[in-house]
């Protein structure tokens, strides 16, 4: 679902940067944060909930992971 409104948001602003307190949409900001600290942590080695079928379709829309 997140993703969904993710792409709708690129699609309307040309980018994935969702401001982290995103007012219009509170929760796409907060989960915006997150894909980008999972990955951090899977690039460490640490525990992550980040898969590769999420990292290609983040980078599909051209997601920043930092």
């Amino acid at each position: 679902a997140q993703f969904k409104r993710l792409a709708e948001f690129h699609r309307i602003h040309g980018t994935t940067s969702v401001p982290a307190k995103y007012p219009i949409d509170p929760k796409l900001g907060n989960w915006v944060v997150r894909q980008r600290h999972q990955y951090q942590s899977m690039q460490k080695g640490k525990t992550s909930n980040m898969s590769k079928e999420r990292i290609q379709l983040l980078e599909g829309l051209a997601f920043q992971w930092s």
